[in-house]
């Protein structure tokens, strides 16, 4: 088959948004809502890893990764543990059944399903409405720079207290391979699959690539056509993750001073902000404070 199928029985609800987004960033697609769900390999490929061992796993809990063509790879997350019907090596067919949904990492039961072209998550979409697979030029990916986690690892809202190691515990990511996004004075912004975190800089020993550091933005910089700004006119609690932003989960000190900020999205009401050292998440009420 050509073009990929569908990983889940029922259509994807959830589909992919960049970075910037005015919903907020998604790196894939959500199928389900519903524990017990089949699982299918999307197209013909051979499995690279399953993970089966429940938890929080970098918060993508029981995962699949299957390999169609080089470079490009499907991932398979939050499965039911216990229901993984192959392993490392073998060799899969589009369409045929690999698991079932489950809600290991999240609070309720989905396949979160993702397209990665050399090691970068793109939008699905195009893999099923056309051939990227057996085509002459699949789509163009930067290669790197990566962070190689060979474990699990904090993570931190901010480049300052990632250098400061003012961690919050349980918090963290690993074992896994990160897409680097920043640099901040050796500390290590990357991309995972709930936003952009922080890591201590001892970090900086497991990069594969080079790391261009990019100027660090002014939450008070000229607006640029369209950009929209979150106007805090005191002291506010700031989260990690969005879930923790609605939830009101809060680290007693952790916040973002007045000021103005570029609005970088929104999901389920929470707000996320540039602080200039950063991406972190606002309660909903900032909402109001949107311009």
């Amino acid at each position: 088959m050509a073009i990929f199928v569908l990983p889940g029985k029922r259509q994807a609800h959830n589909l992919f948004r960049p970075e910037g987004h005015p919903n907020g960033r998604h790196s894939g697609w959500d199928h389900g809502w519903a524990d017990g769900y089949e699982v299918f390999a999307a197209h013909d490929g051979v499995v690279v890893s399953v993970y089966d061992g429940g938890g929080f796993n970098g918060g993508w809990g029981n995962r699949i990764v299957i390999e169609h063509a080089p470079g490009i790879r499907t991932t398979y997350n939050h499965l039911k543990t216990g229901t993984q019907l192959v392993k490392a090596g073998d060799k899969v067919t589009a369409g045929q059944r690999i698991s079932t949904i489950g809600n290991t990492a999240v609070k309720d039961a989905h396949l979160h399903f993702e397209v990665y072209v050399n090691g970068v998550r793109v939008d699905p979409m195009a893999f099923f409405q056309r051939d990227l697979i057996s085509a002459p030029s699949a789509p163009a990916a930067p290669d790197g720079p990566f962070v190689n986690l060979p474990s699990w690892w904090y993570t931190y809202s901010s480049a300052a207290d990632a250098k400061a190691g003012r961690f919050q515990r349980g918090v963290g990511v690993g074992p896994g391979r990160f897409r680097i996004r920043g640099n901040d004075g050796g500390a290590i912004l990357i991309e995972t699959n709930r936003g952009n975190v922080w890591l201590h800089p001892k970090a900086n020993a497991h990069i594969t690539g080079v790391v261009a550091t990019p100027p660090t933005p002014a939450p008070a910089a000229p607006a640029a056509p369209g950009q929209k700004y979150v106007t805090l006119t005191a002291w506010w609690y700031s989260y990690p993750t969005h879930s923790d932003a609605i939830a009101g989960r809060f680290k007693k000190g952790v916040g973002v001073k007045a000021g103005r900020y570029p609005l970088v999205g929104t999901r389920g009401g929470a707000v996320q902000i540039n602080t200039g050292s950063g991406l972190v998440w606002l309660h909903p009420k900032a909402a109001t404070n949107i311009s």
